[in-house]
């Protein structure tokens, strides 16, 4: 009977943890979100996100908010939202800790596996990227969308076959923590240049 209770207790924790990774950070009405302890901290981050992912162009906050009777509706849950909690908290905050992350984003129209491997010394020291969209993404004329620093692997021509992205980018400076910079640079797909 108590193993019972047991299992019983860790499904339970388990379906809580899940359903409370799976909402989104409430705390904003005080400004405090997952990036800062106050709304000027909090906007100071998002700025720099935007800037980091290089859609100030795409609508900036609306990029990832959503505006519901002419104002943004900022503790509304979005899949862009989603994808930056993912970001922060399973690349941005594991990465040099661990060594290496697999990170798999659903929430866009394209499933992508991103696996990084953070190298600290030696010639090849940085940030190591394979990134694995699931649908091929074609330029205006057709041709590959790869960035100069992507090497592609070989897919299908026509386009649904996975097509994986290699590339490498530098560390930040000593002290400085891992940040959407550090990747992105102002390109939001930087890899596989998607749009």
């Amino acid at each position: 009977m108590s193993i019972n209770r047991s299992l019983g207790a860790r499904a339970l924790l388990a379906a809580c943890l899940g359903l409370a990774l799976s909402q989104p950070v409430s705390g904003e009405e005080d400004g405090k979100t997952i990036f800062a302890d106050s709304r000027k901290g909090t906007l100071s981050a998002m700025k720099g996100i935007v800037k980091a992912i290089g859609v100030g162009k795409k609508g900036s906050c609306l990029f990832c908010h959503v505006k519901e009777g002419g104002k943004p509706v900022f503790p509304k849950d979005t899949p862009n939202k989603r994808i930056v909690r993912r970001m922060k908290f399973g690349f941005m905050d594991s990465l040099a800790i661990k060594g290496k992350v697999e990170l798999e984003l659903t929430e866009s129209e394209h499933k992508t596996l991103i696996v990084a491997e953070y190298r600290a010394d030696g010639k090849d020291a940085g940030i190591h990227l394979a990134t694995t969209v699931m649908e091929e993404h074609r330029g205006e004329n057709g041709e590959n969308a790869g960035g100069e620093n992507a090497e592609e692997t070989e897919g299908a021509a026509g386009g649904h076959e996975p097509r994986t992205f290699y590339g490498k980018v530098n560390l930040p400076a000593e002290g400085e923590p891992i940040t959407c910079m550090t990747c992105h640079r102002g390109e939001l797909h930087f890899l596989s240049k998607a749009d």
